[in-house]
């Protein structure tokens, strides 16, 4: 990271050339004569974060692998240490209700389409615009454990995603009505159901989706978690009660599957009641 944070200062001082993610000129050195002067530069802060779900639905499914490269090395070069992965969450989703036993066509219908599905992820809705294909999912794992290997080459950490609790319907049928909160439509949407946090259930598809994520796409130890501090439970008071009790069920099974695990949440949404309850993980705050 630090070679690469030093060679983009280079460019931008000495070569004069910008090195924005979505400049327009794409950057090209031919020539790198060395600088006439020495010169050095500190950066104050710790992590320096690139990303969140939406940039992935409004731009970047489109990417193929070498654009996603390019975009990574001009991440680097600005001194990102830290970036949000969702490249393979569709194939994550997918295998993780495959494994618990719904079928491979009802799984797909599940998941929607990459340029809803930041959307999906955030508990806003499922199922709309689905891709429908096998080969899509398969392509997806492909490309998120190449994008999760060229971050760690990179110095680059990456934000893995959880499970978010979001179900279909079905669901309340399989696994009981009791375990399920069903939420309000947003916008035009049908209602949702989402995992009780603080279920048996929960924990059960929360511990294979990290088990599957490891495997098809690799190992980190920040999970991003805003989209399960949401709650529609009842009164303000048992509003609170339900955000404590679950974020300890949500720092129990983390801990359980990753004793080095670190919550990640970003400062626009995430519950201070949730957070403040987490007690064997780390957490993390994005301003």
């Amino acid at each position: 990271m630090c070679i690469a944070a030093s060679f983009g200062k280079y460019v931008q001082n000495c070569l004069g050339k910008c090195i924005a993610p979505f400049c327009a000129e794409r950057l090209i050195v031919t020539e790198a004569p060395l600088p006439e002067e020495e010169f050095s530069s500190y950066i104050d802060q710790k992590w320096r974060v690139f990303g969140d779900y939406t940039f992935y639905s409004n731009e970047a499914w489109r990417w193929d692998l070498a654009e996603w490269e390019y975009f990574l090395d001009i991440l680097a070069i600005n001194g990102i240490n830290m970036a949000v992965n969702l490249v393979g969450n569709e194939g994550l989703c997918f295998y993780t209700l495959l494994k618990m036993d719904f079928p491979q066509s009802f799984a797909l219908e599940f998941v929607s389409g990459p340029a809803f599905y930041a959307w999906q992820m955030s508990n806003r809705f499922y199922n709309y615009v689905p891709n429908k294909s096998f080969e899509h999912i398969e392509r997806s794992l492909d490309m998120g454990k190449k994008l999760v290997e060229r971050m760690k080459e990179l110095g680059i950490t990456p934000i893995l995603s959880t499970f978010s609790g979001l179900v279909p319907d079905i669901t309340t049928r399989l696994f009981g009505g009791k375990e399920i909160t069903i939420d309000d439509k947003w916008a035009a949407f049908p209602k949702t159901y989402k995992f009780r946090i603080d279920t048996v259930n929960f924990r059960r598809f929360f511990i294979k989706y990290l088990e599957i994520q490891q495997e098809y796409i690799g190992a980190s130890d920040y999970y991003l978690c805003n989209q399960l501090c949401a709650s529609t439970v009842g009164t303000k008071k048992k509003e609170i009660a339900y955000l404590e009790a679950s974020a300890k069920e949500l720092d129990r099974a983390t801990d359980f599957f990753n004793e080095n695990a670190t919550l990640v949440f970003t400062s626009e949404g995430y519950r201070k009641e949730f957070v403040s309850s987490v007690r064997r993980c780390n957490t993390l705050v994005l301003d």
